[in-house]
């Protein structure tokens, strides 16, 4: 598969939501959603992130990932990371 990033976009959030398959997938990629991950609990937590973006493989969304704390003394870090169920295992959040 090969993989390219961009920008997420508002149409992206809705299968993004369906990435997560249950609370315990949920709370490793984003602590403080509930689950099921809703598109409005996505789009807030983008709208205060950094560097939200999708990873595609073969025209597919199958993994998003962003920034937080990216203005604070030059550091920044890993913030909501996923990989759709199905590309799990091959690489994407490489």
């Amino acid at each position: 598969m090969e993989l390219h990033h961009r920008p997420v976009t508002i149409d992206d959030i809705p299968t993004i939501c369906q990435f997560p398959q249950g609370p315990d997938e949920l709370f490793y990629m984003f602590p403080k959603a509930t689950y099921p991950l809703t598109p409005a609990q996505l789009a807030d937590t983008i709208a205060q992130r950094s560097g939200s973006t999708v990873i595609e493989g073969d025209g597919v969304i199958v993994g998003f990932a962003n920034l937080y704390k990216a203005q604070y003394r030059g550091i920044c870090a890993l913030g909501n990371v996923v990989v759709a169920p199905a590309a799990r295992g091959k690489g994407v959040a490489r």
